[in-house]
């Protein structure tokens, strides 16, 4: 079996290649940084630590790495892959969609025989769909987007394993090892699939995947949310030790007590299953064994107090089901006041910016597009009072 990995990060080295690997394909990474194409090439193997359970570390081989440049290269290879993943960036999609338009376009051909998927592996909104529309828009006759269409299916995953920079001592070991946490599920719309499912190690091929993705979003994506804004508020660096502390845990528990229900009516999921889902999103962060940090996963805070995401869409949905949100409140509150410190993280200037031109009136209209005055508004600025109160937060 062959599968085609475009990117060559940490969750394409780190998790998609591992479960195929242990699966027994032959992979091919297309990737833009020709350094790291040449030293994984030039090495034939690289190092995976999965942090927590060693056990489980391995050298991956069997597999070779092609520039993204490398049109040719990119065309013949997925002429024999039986299925393709991506994970690049979700701001790299269009420009990964023009590439995958241009390998199909001179490789079309030789695709009739058979049909297969490219898998979406990105931290980004309906990925499938923007790669779909992107690859369509860039072919250039109706015949080719007749026969894409046709022939490839492109679908999208949920990443449940994190990837975090190797520290040094992993590093001796292997200058392009990279450190992952131990989860193994990776869940994939069935309905998006073209062609025969193919298996392999993790894959759950989800029928209500749409459904799972919010359950996700509004499980994981919000306790993290949590603990990495309050994180921050508090000045702790790394995420377990943020995700351990209890006044943040006491807080954490609470956000659960408002998510569990809401999301156990609205997604008709039984509560003890929502309940344990939930659980194990805090293990997940609370794991001492894995160095990431608070300011990395509080990043880009003004998408993620968008109006249907991880924070204020979670505000909604328990809103929508008679479910008091004062701890979801709580996360808001700590995201709008987020201390920006990270030049490399725009966004986060541009809510500061926001926020002293216009105060948090301004943020909640703006950014949450909730009003100041209903109350939803008024708890999240009640809310900044009670992090004030407790000395969290100075301004």
């Amino acid at each position: 079996m062959n599968a085609v990995i475009f990117g060559g990060g940490k969750i394409s080295r780190g998790f998609i290649a591992q479960l195929l690997y242990r699966s027994g394909f032959h992979i091919t990474f297309v990737e833009l940084d020709e350094k790291l194409v040449k030293s994984l090439n030039k090495a034939g193997k690289y190092y995976v630590n999965v942090m927590g359970n060693p056990a489980e570390s391995q050298w991956i081989k069997n597999y070779q790495c092609i520039c993204l440049k490398d049109i040719e290269g990119i065309a013949s290879a997925l002429q024999k892959a039986d299925i393709a993943f991506t994970s690049v960036g979700g701001k790299n999609l269009d420009a990964l969609a023009g590439t995958i338009a241009s390998a199909f376009s001179r490789g079309s051909k030789n695709f009739n025989e058979g049909m297969f998927t490219i898998i979406t592996c990105e931290n980004w909104k309906e990925p499938a769909s923007q790669l779909n529309e992107g690859i369509l828009r860039e072919l250039k006759t109706k015949e080719l987007q007749e026969a894409f269409e046709a022939q490839i299916g492109i679908s999208e995953a949920v990443i449940m394993r994190s990837g975090v920079e190797a520290t040094e001592e992993v590093r001796k070991i292997d200058a392009n090892a990279v450190s992952v946490t131990d989860y193994w599920e990776l869940p994939i719309d069935k309905s998006r699939m073209k062609g025969e499912l193919i298996p392999f190690l993790g894959a759950e091929y989800k029928e209500n995947f749409k459904g799972f993705l919010q359950q996700k979003l509004y499980t994981f994506n919000t306790t993290n949310a949590t603990i990495a804004y309050l994180g921050r508020l508090r000045g702790i660096e790394l995420l377990w030790e943020a995700a351990n502390d209890p006044e943040i845990v006491e807080i954490v528990h609470r956000v659960h007590q408002e998510i569990n229900p809401a999301i156990s009516r609205e997604m008709e999921i039984p509560i003890e299953e929502q309940e344990h889902f939930s659980q194990k999103a805090l293990k997940k962060y609370q794991d001492k064994s894995v160095t990431d940090f608070t300011e990395r996963h509080a990043r880009d805070p003004i998408r993620k107090l968008g109006p249907n995401d991880r924070i204020i869409g979670t505000l909604r949905l328990a809103e929508k089901q008679g479910i008091p949100c004062d701890a979801l409140a709580v996360t808001a509150a700590a995201a709008i006041y987020y201390p920006a410190t990270n030049p490399k993280d725009p966004t986060a200037l541009k809510l500061k910016e926001l926020r002293e031109k216009q105060g948090i009136d301004g943020v909640l209209k703006q950014i949450c597009e909730i009003s100041p005055e209903e109350k939803a508004g008024k708890l999240i600025k009640k809310q900044a009072e009670f992090l004030r109160q407790k000395g969290w937060l100075n301004v």
